[in-house]
């Protein structure tokens, strides 16, 4: 098999696709480092530590007790936003700086110390989804740039064990937005569609990388996935970011979401992986040319000096083998109760 230099279309940044040096998922998955995640006596997140956790900014609650919450966080790297920081750049010669305006919140997605997503009732999954809806919606006006991510695991940075994502939101956008908004705009303006929504069709179509789809959602290895069994979900219905979710589709992205991470979990014995939501502004072109998405990609190979003196990225499992082994597995053979260690 011959190797190939693929493009993403999104970043217009280059892989290598190591077709050559394609191997087995138990040989490439790293150990991992237990000293950051191991069994903690005492767990803020925890139901009954309400009070110690942090300010709350958002609950949301059933009959029983509160299914999700999100607080501010304790070591925040923001400075939240006054008169006197002005978010104007000081520049220099060579060095410039600025004061990071902005929030950051920890959204705690159970009461359950043991019950991660993969382990979830689905309309326990759902009640996350609501939630990361409410907290863009919220924070959107008055933000530049709202981001939900998840790290699981000790290589993906994750510092305690509960069950949490995180949310950001600054007053000015990061690079990596800008530059996909550019590149999503600049489609538009040429071909007069959605680079997402064109994307999503003829993923669709081939079925050459489509690992699972469902009435409202794909989820695919993408043509120049950047790391073995990177993975994004994309709805079928255009929309440029996640506040305009319907109870339908809220219910529909948590079947596949927890399908894929079901799958990861299976394959590659549950590995470490970051999420992340990407949305686009409700304004100008983006109404047209933001299509909202979802990326997982798990921590499995660690980034080498090729990567840091290129800005590319070599993957060792093309996008359509890892494909064709998370097609094959089934998810329904597990019971997928926590396990308390």
């Amino acid at each position: 098999m011959k190797n190939e230099l693929r493009q993403d279309p999104l970043t217009h940044r280059w892989v290598i696709i190591a077709k050559g040096r394609a191997t087995r998922p138990h040989e490439i998955v790293k150990k991992e480092d237990k000293s950051a995640t191991k069994k903690q006596k005492f767990c803020p997140f925890d139901k009954g530590h309400e009070k110690l956790s942090g300010r709350e900014v958002f609950r949301l609650s059933d009959d029983q007790d509160w299914q999700v919450r999100s607080i501010l966080n304790k070591s925040p790297y923001f400075n939240p936003p006054s008169e006197k920081d002005t978010g104007l750049i000081t520049r220099g010669v060579i060095f410039s700086y600025m004061a990071p305006i902005g929030t950051a919140e920890v959204f705690i997605e159970t009461p359950n110390h043991y019950e991660d997503l993969v382990f979830m009732e689905k309309t326990e999954l759902e009640a996350v989804i609501e939630g990361y809806k409410n907290r863009y919606t919220e924070l959107a006006p008055r933000y530049e740039e709202v981001l939900i991510f998840r790290n699981h695991g000790y290589l993906a940075g994750q510092s305690l064990t509960h069950p949490h994502s995180q949310i950001t939101a600054m007053c000015e956008k990061s690079p990596e937005t800008e530059e996909e908004e550019k590149r999503i705009i600049d489609f538009y303006k040429k071909n007069k569609f959605c680079l997402l929504g064109h994307m999503e069709k003829i993923e669709r179509i081939r079925k050459k990388r489509l690992i699972a789809q469902n009435k409202l959602f794909i989820a695919i290895c993408p043509w120049a996935s950047f790391s073995p069994y990177e993975i994004l979900i994309i709805p079928k219905t255009h929309n440029p970011n996640i506040s305009y979710l319907s109870a339908e589709e809220i219910s529909e992205f948590a079947s596949i979401l927890q399908e894929i991470l079901r799958k990861l979990y299976m394959h590659l014995s549950n590995p470490d992986y970051n999420y992340f939501i990407r949305n686009y502004e409700n304004k100008g072109l983006l109404k047209k040319a933001g299509h909202w998405y979802l990326k997982i990609m798990p921590r499995l190979t660690i980034p080498g000096g090729y990567e840091a003196s290129s800005g590319s990225f070599i993957n060792v499992i093309p996008p359509e083998l890892a494909t064709e082994e998370l097609v094959k597995i089934n998810t329904n053979k597990n019971k997928w109760k926590p396990k308390k260690n």
